[in-house]
Formats: C-alpha cells, structure tokens, sequence
C-alpha cells in the first residue's frame, strides 16, 4: 500500500490539490484564471496524461481487491461534487462526455466483432 501511495505522491506532487479522497461534505471547488504559459507550467496534455496514470492506477487497484463497487462510488461522489459547485451546465457536460465516451467504446467493440467474424469467413481485412 505504501508504493502506492508513493505512486500517487509522485504523479501529483507537481499539481495543487487535495488528492485526501472522497469528502464527507461537499468542497467547495475554485477555478482559478488559467495561468499563462511558463515553462514552470504543466500543458493540459501532461495534466491529462497525470489523471489517466492515476485513474488506471486506481481502477487497477479495485479490480485487484475486488472493490470496484468502492472506486465507483468514490468516482461517481467526485463528479457529484465538481457538478453541485460548477452547476447545470457542467453536470450536463459530464453527463454528454459519459455518453460519448460510452458510444466510442461501443463503436470499438462494433468494429472488433465484425472483423473478427469476417475473419471467421476467411476475409481479410481492408
């Protein structure tokens, strides 16, 4: 457990914030002015590629103790709180980009079925 934890000391220590975990009362959320760019600034790119490593971190932890109900949970509160402070217009955003994600995901599986029964038929792939 503490490797993870220094995992996670790592990949956030260069961004502000608390990563403590779930509050019991919501926080409230402040969205500061984008800062200009600086060297000493993270590019939105990094910061993604920050949160991916930590959420695939996460999920992969859950699903090795069996408590992916819990990393749902936390993750769902997380999005609950950001909408409450943030209001409709982001809770409809998160809820779009859900769906989005969602749809992809199916497209994906769409297209790996169908080349895997064209394969089945002996087609070969265009």
């Amino acid at each position: 457990m503490s490797e993870f934890k220094e995992f996670l000391d790592k990949v956030l220590a260069p961004i502000a914030g608390d990563a403590a975990g779930a509050e019991a009362i919501p926080s409230t959320i402040i969205v500061p002015a984008k800062p200009e760019a600086s060297p000493a600034n993270l590019s939105d790119d990094e910061i993604e590629r920050r949160y991916v490593a930590v959420m695939n971190a996460l999920c992969d932890d859950a699903q090795g103790r069996s408590a992916m109900h819990v990393f749902v949970d936390v993750v769902t509160w997380k999005l609950a709180v950001v909408g409450y402070h943030m209001g409709p217009f982001v809770i409809g955003d998160i809820l779009r980009k859900i769906g989005f994600h969602l749809g992809g995901a199916a497209k994906i599986a769409d297209a790996q079925r169908e080349a895997d029964e064209a394969k089945k038929e002996g087609h070969r792939p265009n």
